[in-house]
């Protein structure tokens, strides 16, 4: 009799510490997360545009929020898009995708993909990893960089960035994360090289911005 009543006093207190749990740590609101402001229309020396979108293209992925703009650096470099899905909760971390995906089936043809290391040089952030792809298509050469990003970290693999927001959650803390790209077409009269360096160029001058939106 005494063993019976240990076990219920010990399932109930093993529930309320799941209700708890589930109440507290895992049943985040969404709310909490939400970033109710633009993103810079101006970063360094780049200032941007507005890309007009099809609501109903990207609805597959179901963000929370889009930014999705063109920066322009005058005659120094050709213009370069920034689309970002952002998403309140660690759930919704699965719906963004591999733009290799999509621009292949738009009739890209996947030139080359790397994983490259682009120095940052911030306090606690001295470089990120992220995806880089260089595909062509008729005449056209174009560069792709993806990544993963939460409010301190970015990630070109979304397996591991899943496993940090799920601990993240754990002890209490901030779960928001964007699927972050940006594309630039490399002019005929340049080369991929010197594209590439001036694509990394301007990820240095985005991030901070990047780090700020989650705040």
């Amino acid at each position: 009799m005494k063993s019976h009543i240990r076990f219920v006093s010990a399932a109930i207190i093993l529930s309320t510490a799941v209700v708890f749990l589930y109440t507290h740590i895992f049943a985040i609101s969404e709310e909490t997360h939400r970033p109710d402001r633009e993103f810079p229309a101006r970063i360094s020396d780049w200032t941007s545009e507005d890309v007009i979108y099809d609501e109903e293209v990207l609805s597959s992925l179901s963000p929370d929020q889009i930014i999705y703009k063109t920066y322009n650096n005058g005659h120094f470099g050709p213009p370069i898009t920034l689309f970002m899905a952002y998403y309140n909760t660690l759930e919704k971390a699965d719906l963004s995708h591999s733009p290799i995906v999509c621009f292949a089936g738009q009739g890209w043809q996947i030139e080359k993909a790397t994983r490259p290391l682009i120095s940052i040089d911030l306090p606690h952030t001295p470089e990120i990893k992220v995806n880089q792809m260089i595909q062509n298509k008729i005449d056209t050469t174009m560069i792709t960089l993806f990544w993963h990003q939460t409010a301190n970290h970015a990630f070109a693999n979304r397996g591991v960035e899943k496993l940090f927001l799920f601990f993240q959650r754990l002890v209490g803390k901030q779960d928001a994360n964007a699927f972050v790209r940006l594309t630039v077409v490399v002019p005929s009269n340049q080369p991929i090289e010197e594209i590439t360096a001036y694509l990394f160029s301007f990820v240095r001058h985005l991030y901070p911005e990047l780090k700020k939106f989650f705040l």
